[in-house]
């Protein structure tokens, strides 16, 4: 027997702390017509995916971006952007592939339905971040 309730429940997370790769982005419009970034997060060792929702006019957004870029790659905070959607779109670029380790929480919907939600990016895993904390390497690898 197929419950889709149990189905749905089974892909939630506990709070806490994983390992997650970003794994695909695509544009997302509001209702307004803004237009923004829905980024999915694969869970890694779990068949989940963490949805990400970053709409350029949104201050939690640009925060989650700024965090994770100063992760994968400190230099894009450098730049300017012609828009907040491009500066999503490059930090999401320089993510692919990487392990990232974030903090995930269950939150509750108005309509009561519960949801994995980023709270935040903590620390690459195995990767630049370590490296450079370390000081492995002259060149941190990206």
């Amino acid at each position: 027997m197929f419950n889709p309730k149990s189905y749905l429940e089974s892909k939630l997370l506990k709070a806490g702390t994983y390992i997650l790769s970003p794994v695909e982005y695509r544009y997302q419009t509001k209702t307004d017509g803004s237009i923004g970034l829905m980024v999915e997060f694969a869970v890694e060792g779990q068949d989940v995916r963490v949805p990400s929702f970053w709409f350029p006019e949104n201050d939690l957004a640009i925060r989650m971006a700024a965090s994770l870029a100063r992760l994968v790659d400190p230099r894009l905070l450098e730049k300017s952007y012609p828009t907040a959607l491009e500066f999503f779109e490059e930090v999401v670029k320089a993510a692919e592939g990487k392990r990232i380790v974030a903090l995930v929480a269950v939150n509750k919907r108005p309509d009561g339905s519960l949801v994995n939600r980023i709270k935040s990016f903590i620390r690459l895993e195995n990767g630049a971040f370590e490296a450079k904390k370390e000081k492995q390497y002259d060149e941190v690898p990206f």
